[in-house]
């Protein structure tokens, strides 16, 4: 989906360092809407000199996605047969920014080829162009040779990828990355940072979409639940956990009563992630993150093997066997919680605990194997609940035990209409 926005809002409050004033855009541009997020473009002409023109292109990418970004200036001899096109590039990490300047030569006669800026990304592509220079905004200055040349400096800390053009036809490269001219970015600011900031992409004269409030814990293990607090307007949306390299590792759907709850991956070492809230209403869109330490697991002790004692008055068969001091024989539990097998789209899914064996566990899984929430159940709880999902799917409730000197494991499907 390719839509017109003002990019003022959506760029300047994004920059993690405010850029020099010549490369902050004028109102308009283009925005690319994807899945996760938003990337904007702004492609516009600087000024001129007798022999050549300068362009700048500069990008925000509001998404987890990385963005292969390519620019060319059309060649006079488009409409020949044979024509060739030369293409230069650069990867945009997610959530950063980068301006590129493009000089562009100029023929004899002082004549401009116009320029092609293309951004690519999950398989969604968005060209962008700027008309040639006319001679009125031809400025006196020194020449730079060359028909298509970037800047040379570059912010290595942030980690850019940089790409090379290759001569094609008037197609845009089939396989990016291959060739031989490197493309370079004059500026470049990373997103990734604290406290939570917000990224807002609103129309003129509508109230911006804010998420506010973000809570996330400080540090959690592998594999233990994060339970995300915060406030929103948004009716649809994502919250992802996306690692150092702009790589999405966990995702849920947004809860507009601002509560979900994501699965820590597993880690080998300590390792920094971020939050990542996409929020969407009405055409608009707006983001907050906060950081995220996942620590590597605790080793779990192996359970000891209890003696079972006679069952209490009134105890049911189904909810296993009590002993004296009101605790439940593992060896008897036979189905130890209870919950429907088809639940409601937008409700929460309520789990009944018949029994409380040991380290009764509970996890929640997607199609395909992907966690979406897990629970330790207390021994007083007489049910557990899992957040509503919005949309229909189908799910598999794990439940684990300890049963004598080993663990006993079932799964329970949901279907979810």
């Amino acid at each position: 989906m390719v839509e017109r926005t003002d990019l003022v809002p959506l760029l300047g409050s994004t920059l993690g360092a405010t850029p020099p004033a010549a490369t902050l855009p004028s109102p308009g541009g283009s925005v690319l809407t994807l899945p996760s997020g938003d990337v904007a473009a702004r492609l516009r002409h600087l000024g001129a000199t007798r022999r050549r023109a300068t362009y700048e292109l500069l990008i925000v990418n509001g998404s987890s996605e990385t963005v292969a970004a390519y620019t060319r200036a059309v060649s006079h001899a488009a409409g020949a047969p044979g024509a060739a096109q030369v293409w230069q590039g650069a990867l945009v990490p997610a959530f950063s920014s980068v301006t590129v300047c493009v000089d562009v030569a100029r023929t004899r006669h002082g004549e401009t080829a116009p320029v092609v800026a293309e951004l690519r990304a999950a398989g969604t592509r968005l060209i962008i162009g700027a008309p040639p220079a006319g001679d009125a905004q031809t400025q006196r200055g020194k020449p730079l040779p060359g028909m298509l040349a970037f800047a040379t400096v570059v912010i290595a800390t942030l980690g850019l990828g940089i790409v090379h053009g290759k001569s094609v036809g008037d197609a845009s490269p089939a396989k990016p990355f291959a060739g031989h001219r490197p493309a370079k970015v004059i500026a470049a600011h990373r997103h990734h940072a604290s406290p939570p900031r917000q990224l807002a992409a609103t129309q003129p004269g509508v109230p911006p979409l804010q998420v506010a409030g973000l809570q996330v814990p400080a540090s959690v293990r592998s594999g233990e639940s994060v339970s995300i607090d915060y406030t929103t307007a948004g009716t649809d949306g994502t919250v992802a956990l996306v690692d150092e390299s702009g790589r999405t590792v966990a995702r849920t759907a947004l809860d507009p009563r601002g509560v979900s709850v994501l699965v820590a991956p597993n880690v080998v070492t300590a390792q920094d992630f971020d939050v990542v809230i996409a929020a969407r209403r009405d055409g608009q869109r707006a983001q907050a993150v906060a950081p995220l330490f996942v620590r590597p697991a605790e080793p779990r002790p192996k359970p000891q093997a209890r003696a079972s004692a006679p069952p209490a008055p009134g105890t049911s068969a189904a909810a296993g066997v009590a002993t004296q001091n009101g605790s439940v024989d593992a060896d008897a539990v036979t189905v130890p919680i209870g919950v429907a097998a088809v639940q409601s789209v937008g409700r929460p899914i309520v789990v009944r605990v018949l029994a409380h064996p040991r380290a009764l566990h509970l996890s929640l899984f997607a199609a395909g194997g992907t966690p979406l929430a897990e629970r330790d159940v207390p021994k007083d709880a007489a049910n557990v609940v899992f957040p509503a999902l919005t949309k229909a799917r189908e799910l598999s409730l794990i439940t684990t035990y300890d049963q004598g000197s080993g663990e006993e494991s079932t799964i329970t499907p949901i279907s979810i209409r």
